[in-house]
């Protein structure tokens, strides 16, 4: 298992664009927005943020996360179906989620599923960390790294067929 691992990352990793140049790209790219928009928020509407390294951390893993299911998504489904795709998860999983409501007023069964959708957990931890709002919950973060992890693979094994 390592071995193919290791051999992929090898084979990735020696191509012109290769998939760590643009996940590294991106990241850097998230920061900065994340940066901005916090010092946005903090000049214009006075929210006072946590800033720890925790927060730092929990920043971080959320936009390694969301990056792998994205890459994800990209890599194995053709472009018509990645734009429907997208599209699905934006309006099914974000807008019909507890994320800017209660969860209380979604239907019992959306609520086992958004716990184990990567959203909702996010979303939690960074209001944990950020604006102490919430506890912090170690399942959260379980659910969000195994996104992350599952994401990763995914990519890297459509990227390795793709030879």
């Amino acid at each position: 298992m390592v071995s193919f691992f290791s051999d992929k990352l090898i084979y990735i990793s020696g191509g012109n664009f290769t998939y760590f140049v643009e996940f590294y790209l991106i990241v850097n790219i998230c920061v900065e927005e994340v940066f901005m928009g916090c010092l946005a928020a903090i000049l214009r509407f006075d929210i006072t943020l946590t800033i720890t390294p925790l927060s730092i951390a929990i920043i971080l893993i959320a936009q390694i996360t969301m990056i792998c299911i994205g890459f994800a998504i990209a890599y194995l489904l053709p472009p018509n179906a990645m734009a429907l795709a997208t599209q699905l998860i934006m309006i099914g999983g974000l807008l019909f989620s507890p994320i800017t409501y209660p969860m209380d007023r979604l239907p019992e069964w959306t609520t086992y599923i958004h716990q184990y959708l990567p959203f909702v957990p996010t979303t939690d931890l960074l209001r944990s960390t950020l604006f102490n709002l919430e506890t912090f919950s170690e399942v959260d973060l379980f659910v969000i790294i195994i996104w992350a992890i599952a994401g990763f693979i995914v990519s890297l094994i459509t990227l390795s067929r793709r030879e």
